[in-house]
């Protein structure tokens, strides 16, 4: 009997004894060479491609380092290039599906996938990924990342129009990643569209994130701490060259840099909050600080006192706005007040004059626009538009607009109110070429009111300059194309506006009306009659 048990022994114990040989085995250099060998003969026949790694060693329990990986696709076109990969896993969590990382580092990457994915070419290179992972845990679906780290990478992607035949039907996912630390330095992704003349930059000096979560089902996104600096974003669209001053077809950010805090997007909870914006664009403008705060939740959105300036401008931002008020049959009522305050330095920049003979004349005091909006998008109110430029003009403004989106009974009625200070602070911004060829008169004042009703277009405008007057009464409807014009001169004097000409005064009636505009139409007509 004792021999028989003996015997039991010795066969259950071989499977033990071949498992622990073999374990023992692969921690072999000659035997990892093998396997390494027979892994890439085999994964080259799967996909067709010739992979070759140049070493690989394997040491206890878990941690495995390669070098010398190429993978290319025949005949010559190499895909992909990597200088080591190093990976190092505690084994025993795996017993309860979890994976624990002590180090992922990624060195030395280059890729160029050539015409390999249709419609679409990555080309670029890597330096260093590193990574650290505390723990995923596969049955719950959540990921702690204590420290991941990108440095010196450069991506281009070239994206054409060709079609593809591929699903791009995705499996939900309920992942949740939590990242204690993320940095990344002196990585640039560039996107090039040929087809449509678009080309992207986007460089990152340093940015740096604490504390955040990406929760994947949710769509969540949220970080303590985001921060960026010493980075650049360059806009091109179409082939021309940029244009003297702002040009939205080329933009070209440079020295951007911010600091967020309390960041968090979900659906419509939104949570942001300025600490610090800075960043220089290439036609010479310059923001220097952004604070304020948004904040947003299922119901309302508020502005909490948003503050942007640059060396000459600022501009101010605060209001309430619920969601409902862009609903279909809104409810809420948003109140959104603004100022500004644009500089000359940051007007004559962004138009280009910096130059020019209006840049020498302009005054040096600032724009002033202040305006505020309430109501919804079945109701809404410009109340108390004031802007001015100090002895130049002034602009007293409000209106109304209702049923926004309707537009067989979309309204509006809009009233204004201009009055122009002295007339040397105006002649001095002409070119010098018709300085002595136009005036006006130091109490010019212009009265209008707009209106929008059932798709049809009315003013009424009174313009006075102290002595005469013109009214103007003009409606046009755009559906029959039909339009009716009245101009009144009273008393009017010419050599006001035009010193040089020899005109008197003019009293006048003209009366424009007709419809359509197509003149080989039998249906166009249209008369003028003057007194």
């Amino acid at each position: 009997m004792k021999i028989w048990l003996k015997r039991i022994g010795i066969v259950c114990s071989i499977p033990v004894f071949l498992l622990l040989f073999v374990s023992i085995l692969i921690y072999i250099p000659p035997v990892q060479r093998f396997v390494v060998s027979q892994a890439t003969k085999y994964a080259s026949q799967a996909t067709g491609m010739q992979i070759e790694v140049d070493k690989i060693r394997l040491t206890f329990p878990l941690n495995i380092a390669v070098s010398g990986i190429e993978v290319i696709n025949p005949p010559s076109d190499t895909i992909l290039t990597m200088r080591s990969f190093t990976l190092g896993i505690r084994p025993l969590p795996l017993l309860k599906r979890e994976v624990h990382i002590d180090l992922l580092d990624i060195q030395g990457v280059t890729t160029n996938t050539g015409d390999l994915i249709s419609g679409l070419s990555i080309k670029g290179s890597l330096e260093r990924f590193f990574l650290v992972a505390d723990r995923i845990d596969l049955s719950d679906e959540i990921v702690n990342l204590s420290n991941v780290r990108l440095s010196k990478s450069d991506l281009t992607l070239r994206v054409s129009d060709a079609e593809s035949d591929e699903d791009t039907t995705s499996t939900p996912t309920n992942w949740v990643i939590n990242l204690a630390k993320v940095a990344v330095d002196d990585a640039t992704v560039r996107v090039q569209m040929p087809d449509d003349s678009i080309h992207v930059k986007a460089h990152l000096g340093v940015m740096e994130l604490n504390g955040g979560e990406v929760d994947l089902g949710r769509m969540s996104y949220a970080a303590n701490q985001l921060a960026l600096s010493n980075s650049i974003i360059n806009y091109d669209s179409g082939e021309a060259k940029p244009a003297e001053g702002l040009d939205f077809n080329h933009i070209e950010l440079t020295d951007l840099a911010f600091q967020l805090d309390s960041l968090h997007y979900c659906d419509r909870n939104i949570r942001v909050l300025f600490n610090s914006f800075s960043v220089s664009e290439r036609s010479g403008l310059a923001i220097t600080s952004l604070q304020g705060a948004i904040h947003s939740n299922n119901e309302t959105i508020r502005l909490n006192n948003l503050m942007l300036t640059t060396h000459a401008s600022q501009f101010d931002l605060k209001g309430v706005i619920p969601w409902s008020a862009f609903d279909k049959s809104p409810t809420g009522e948003m109140n959104v007040n603004a100022i500004l305050r644009m500089g000359k330095e940051d007007l004559m920049i962004a138009s280009g004059l910096t130059n020019s003979d209006l840049a020498r004349s302009f005054p040096e005091s600032p724009i002033l626009l202040n305006a505020q909006v309430e109501g919804n998008l079945a109701s809404l109110h410009l109340r108390n538009m004031v802007g001015e430029l100090p002895g130049v003009v002034r602009l007293n403004a409000d209106g109304n607009m209702s049923s926004i989106t309707d537009s067989l009974h979309r309204s509006a009625r809009v009233r204004l109110d201009m009055k122009t200070g002295q007339w040397s602070a105006i002649r001095d911004m002409l070119p010098l070429n018709i300085r002595d060829q136009f005036a006006l008169p130091d109490d010019f004042r212009v009265k209008a009111i707009a209106t929008l009703d059932k798709n049809i277009f009315n003013t009424q405008m009174e313009v006075t300059d102290g002595i005469g007057r013109l009214n103007l009464d003009a409606r046009f409807d755009p559906t029959l194309y039909a339009y009716r014009l009245q101009l009144n001169a009273d008393s009017i004097n010419p050599a006001l506006y035009m010193p040089k000409d020899s005109l008197t005064g003019l009293t006048a009636l003209l009366t424009l009306e007709g419809k359509g505009i197509d003149p080989f139409d039998d249906k166009t007509w249209s008369r003028l009659d003057a007194t």
